[in-house]
């Protein structure tokens, strides 16, 4: 984590397994393995406000999914969110609001798979 001021840079790596296989078989009819290299910023723009960014999927080394058991499942993914995050309270009760922009292109590497992408808007309130 690396903090200057009001703004802070959080490096970040997610990495998941995951085999599946039927007890009859030899051979797993999946076997999953997903590297997620992450950064997030985050910069606080008042007492209650902050705007955070994230880039899961980084330029030169992005979010990759390779399966032996089906290569044609294989992809590159990048995907990015920014948002605002309001946190107050509201007659005793903690309220977060959320307004932001998230968008996501998935590349398949193993097949004539075509690629895809969504731009998604989104405001969201959390009441507790």
């Amino acid at each position: 984590t690396w903090v200057r001021g009001r703004l802070t840079l959080l490096p970040q790596i997610k990495h998941i397994y995951q085999v599946s296989k039927f007890p009859e078989r030899d051979i797993p009819d999946r076997q999953r393995r997903w590297i997620m290299p992450i950064l997030r910023a985050d910069v606080q723009l008042g007492p209650r406000t902050v705007l955070k960014t994230g880039i899961q999927g980084l330029p030169l080394l992005g979010e990759t999914q390779r399966d032996p058991a089906n290569p044609e499942q294989d992809f590159r993914r990048a995907t990015y969110t920014a948002f605002l995050q309001n946190r107050s309270n509201y007659q005793g009760y903690d309220l977060t609001m959320l307004m932001g922009i998230y968008r996501t292109r998935l590349d398949f590497t193993g097949s004539t798979r075509p690629s895809y992408g969504s731009l998604e808007y989104f405001f969201r309130v959390y009441i507790g």
